[in-house]
């Protein structure tokens, strides 16, 4: 083959190599084609998309009112969006460049802000109020949401700031705020009215009660009694209709304030259904009594309360009942240490319509229409809201049921605690040889003469030295120069009130357990006592008070003389157990009791006093086991039920009772244990 051929032959190989190569790059072109058509197609849809969610959040921020704001990382604008300048009063291209923190005048604090814009470079995002001025100078207060911009290495690179104006909302808060101060102010202005006429009423009323008492135990003829029984008796009413007016306020201000004593209960209700006996002794309505237990001695609970109750709720019954009966019930549940009392007052009278009966309760509210009625069944309406406050205070419920035409039943039911204190004795049995004898005099503190007259003459029937100091300068003056017993401290004096007096005798350094000060005040708001608790007074005995009151609260006070000392309340069975016969070890725990527990104590109470029942609960079970130590299981099985009932949010007035017939009893203790260290 010669070489023309051979050359022939390479050349139409290398023809078919570039035709074939042509077809692969024709191929590869055409791949490229349907690859950059389908990249365009996507390319095109994902454009769209964003496009549809530019405009989707566009349109919710701008129907949101929000004004976003772009800045660099050195708080320079780079972009203000429309609602924003709208917001602000400005056109974009006034913003643009300049540093947003001095073109708005922001008032906020230099080193907040400062904090802020480290956080969002730091790649943090923050939510804050911000208060700014516009363009014209108004103040405007906004809500932003500031997060970092984010380049495509991730490196902070500025802010967003999502903006909404709260300044309505701020304003009309500014304006409840004002509302609120001006609104406390006029309860506060009213309390101190309420605090000034009680005290101005009450103080000459307990002169007349008081001195009626020590007139009723001197000799007087037959007219003398029964002018002397007109007297009290005017007295009483005069009182009562006091407690109505100043219950209003109380139960407006939420503050009802629970005195427990001890008192025979079915004597209570006997009282109530004598009183209206002899009130409806002309009317054809029967008034019916039914017990189904009594109490093998007297119970503790605030008396007039639930006397007022009783009377509210019988009268209301007496006036809507023109014939057939009124029914006064009393049922008893035994709880242990305490009773569960409820009371029923039934009758056959007009009854109430069951779309009524929730407005039974509200204040200034009668539910029945006296325009359709013969008779005029008057009355204010408070009667039975004043009860149903009064019932919850003493820690209780009470419901109502009625059917309309035939007659109605209110049942309220309390707690009352049990006592030793038997049936058949009354406070006025308490004999003045039964007054403990005392080593220094007792401090009256008091400016009006007649309360001078009436306290100093029963301190003298009962042979208690006393001294008198008509202000409360000359009583802290005349606490630092001698030794007192216990001070009794009226609150409203010249110079110096009683407030002031307490809490400066107690800057002394001069605590309760070396010298209580008991109030002596006309004020039954809660508020005002719990001031003077704030400033060192340790109780209260309130104006008008009788002499058996002032006869208790001194026996709970005044330091007992070893000849003194009422029966041993030691159990002796119980410690001769526990320490057999181990005198030593016996007076060196007498000693730590004496050292921890009645400081503990003295915690409890200021715990009770701060509505702190979770502190109260903890202390009670604290010191619970020690009072079995010193022979006082009664006092362990008190303070066994405080913690019970600290569990129940509504047993305040529990805790409350059995922390203060606690105290009473320790205090009775204390001589005892003290003589067997």
């Amino acid at each position: 083959m010669d070489e023309i051929t051979l050359l022939k032959r390479r050349i139409e190989r290398e023809r078919n190599a570039r035709r074939q190569a042509e077809r692969i790059l024709e191929d590869k072109a055409l791949e490229l084609y349907r690859v950059n058509e389908s990249l365009e197609e996507t390319v095109n849809r994902r454009t769209l998309q964003l496009r549809q969610s530019e405009i989707k959040y566009r349109s919710i921020i701008e129907n949101m009112q929000l004004g976003l704001l772009e800045v660099d990382n050195d708080e320079v604008i780079i972009r203000a969006y429309p609602l924003f300048c709208q917001m602000m009063g400005y056109e974009e291209e006034e913003l643009r460049g300049k540093i947003a923190s001095q073109v708005f005048q922001i008032s906020e604090d230099q080193e907040d802000m400062q904090a802020k814009i480290a956080e969002r470079k730091s790649g943090l995002s923050s939510v804050y109020e911000l208060a700014i001025h516009t363009k014209s100078g108004e103040l405007k207060y906004l809500l932003v949401s500031g997060g970092p911009i984010l380049n495509e290495h991730g490196e902070v690179t500025g802010s967003l700031g999502i903006h909404y104006d709260i300044t309505y909302q701020k304003e009309l808060q500014q304006e409840l705020e004002e509302a609120l101060y001006k609104a406390e102010a006029a309860q506060r202005a009213q309390k101190a009215f309420v605090t000034s006429v009680s005290h101005e009423i009450r103080t000459p009323l307990n002169v007349i009660i008081g001195m009626s008492e020590l007139l009723e135990d001197s000799k007087l003829s037959g007219t003398q009694k029964e002018y002397l029984h007109t007297l009290k008796k005017s007295a009483d009413i005069l009182m009562g209709l006091i407690s109505d007016v100043l219950d209003i306020a109380k139960i407006d201000s939420g503050e009802i304030l629970v005195n427990p004593v001890s008192f025979p209960l079915c004597e209570l209700v006997k009282s109530v259904r004598d009183m209206f006996s002899v009130k409806l002794e002309f009317e054809p309505v029967e008034i019916r009594l039914s017990c189904n237990a009594i109490p093998e001695n007297q119970v503790e609970a605030d008396e007039k309360l639930i006397r007022q109750v009783l009377i509210n709720l019988v009268g209301n019954a007496a006036k809507f009942t023109h014939q057939g009966y009124i029914d006064i019930g009393l049922n008893l549940v035994d709880q242990g240490d305490r009773y569960e009392a409820s009371f029923a007052v039934s009758d056959t009278g007009i009854g109430i319509k069951e779309n009524d009966l929730d407005k039974l309760f509200k204040q200034f509210v009668q539910v029945h229409d006296l325009k359709d009625k013969k008779r005029d069944y008057g009355g204010t309406g408070l009667g039975l809201a004043i009860s149903h406050r009064i019932v919850e205070a003493l820690g209780g419920n009470i419901h109502v049921s009625s059917e309309y035409g035939k007659g109605t039943m209110f049942q309220f039911t309390i707690p009352l605690m049990k006592t030793n204190m038997p049936l058949d004795v009354k406070p006025s049995q308490i004999k003045s040889k039964e007054l403990p004898a005392v080593s220094h005099p007792v401090l009256i503190v008091e400016d009006n003469p007649m309360n001078q007259q009436y306290v100093l003459t029963l301190m003298k029937k009962w042979g208690i030295p006393t001294h008198l100091a008509e202000n409360g300068k000359e009583a802290v003056d005349m606490v630092a120069a001698g030794k007192y017993s216990l001070v009794l401290m009226d609150i409203q004096m010249p110079i110096m009130n009683g407030y002031d007096a307490t809490r400066a005798i107690r800057q002394m350094g001069i605590d309760s357990s070396s010298l209580p000060i008991v109030a002596l005040t006309a004020s039954t708001l809660k508020s005002d006592h719990q001031r003077a608790f704030d400033m060192g007074i340790d109780d209260f005995l309130a104006k008008p008070f009788k002499p058996d009151q002032l006869q208790n609260l001194l026996l709970s006070y005044l330091p007992l003389h070893k000849k003194d000392l009422p029966s041993n309340p030691l159990d002796e069975s119980m410690l001769e157990e526990i320490y057999q016969g181990d005198a030593e070890y016996r007076s060196s725990m007498f000693q730590i009791f004496l050292e921890t527990v009645p400081a503990e104590f003295e915690n409890l109470e200021r715990s009770l006093r701060e509505s702190d029942f979770d502190t109260v609960h903890q202390i009670a079970h604290k010191i619970k086991p020690n009072f079995d130590l010193v022979g006082l299981p009664r006092l362990r099985e008190k303070m066994q039920s405080i913690e019970l009932a600290c569990k129940s949010r509504d047993q305040e007035n529990v805790v409350a009772n059995l922390v203060s017939e606690v105290k009473r009893e320790l205090q009775l203790s204390l001589p005892h244990i003290k003589r067997l260290i």
